[in-house]
């Protein structure tokens, strides 16, 4: 009598992705990200823009005299954002690169946020195994 053993890989609890340090995770492109994921990037990116306008207003600093600050502290938001970004791009099974489609005119960023807005792969692709 032969016993059959499942082929198929158990699925990843969804904590998997907590299981990271957390700064390794922040800036990591490798992996997926689920929508969850991705909305949070977004909403912590907005507080972080939000925050530094305001923290630069408070202080009264002048942005005219010094715009390299605030741009800076822009980019350094705008990083886990863009991982976050590229991971959510590999959960529909996407290369990174399609996030070049935001530079292009209007059509192009719709159709960006329509990729990254759609439900991910059930199963295991080229950047990592399902999601659970």
């Amino acid at each position: 009598m032969t016993t059959l053993t499942p082929t198929a890989t158990t699925p990843t609890p969804a904590t998997e992705g907590i299981k990271r340090p957390f700064l390794e995770r922040v800036v990591s492109i490798d992996g997926r990200a689920g929508r969850l994921e991705f909305l949070i990037a977004g909403v912590a990116y907005s507080v972080a823009v939000f925050s530094s306008l305001v923290l630069f207003v408070v202080a009264d600093v002048d942005t005219a005299e010094n715009p390299a600050v605030l741009f800076a502290a822009w980019g350094l938001a705008m990083l886990p954002y863009l991982a976050a970004s590229v991971r959510r791009l590999h959960d529909i099974g996407r290369s990174g690169w399609f996030l070049l489609l935001g530079v292009l005119p209007i059509f192009s960023a719709v159709l960006l946020m329509v990729l990254l807005l759609q439900r991910g792969d059930r199963h295991a692709n080229e950047f990592g195994p399902a999601r659970s």
